[in-house]
C-alpha cells in the first residue's frame, strides 16, 4: 500500500464503521466522531467508546445487540482489575450468564 491509498481506505473504515453503527444503535446519530479525528483508531457513538478492531470482532463473531452492549458493561465493569479479562472472542462461550 502507498500513500495515495489511504484515502481509499479510510473511507471503507468509515463505511464500515457507518455499517456497525446502523447494525447496533439502528440510526445513524448525531454524536459520532473518531476520537482525535484518526479515523481508524477510537471511535464515539452515544457516549460509547469502540477501537476498529472491537467493531469487527462484534460483526466477526455475530454478536447480538444484547450481548455487545453486555459485552461492553462486562469491559467497563473489569477494566482496572488485576484479573485478565475475557476478549470479545471467547466472552459468550466463558462469561455470559
Amino acid at each position: 500500500m502507498n500513500k495515495s491509498q489511504l484515502p481509499i481506505l479510510e473511507k471503507e473504515i468509515e463505511q464500515f464503521a457507518l455499517y456497525f453503527e446502523k447494525r447496533y444503535f439502528k440510526t445513524n446519530l448525531e454524536d459520532t466522531y473518531w476520537v482525535a479525528d484518526m479515523i481508524g483508531g477510537t471511535i464515539a457513538i452515544a457516549d460509547y467508546f469502540f477501537t476498529l478492531d472491537d467493531m469487527m470482532s462484534f460483526i466477526r463473531y455475530n454478536y447480538s445487540n444484547d450481548d455487545m452492549f453486555n459485552y461492553y458493561q462486562y469491559a467497563i465493569d473489569t477494566y482496572g482489575d488485576k484479573k485478565i479479562t475475557v476478549c470479545i472472542r471467547d466472552w459468550r462461550k466463558l462469561v455470559k450468564e
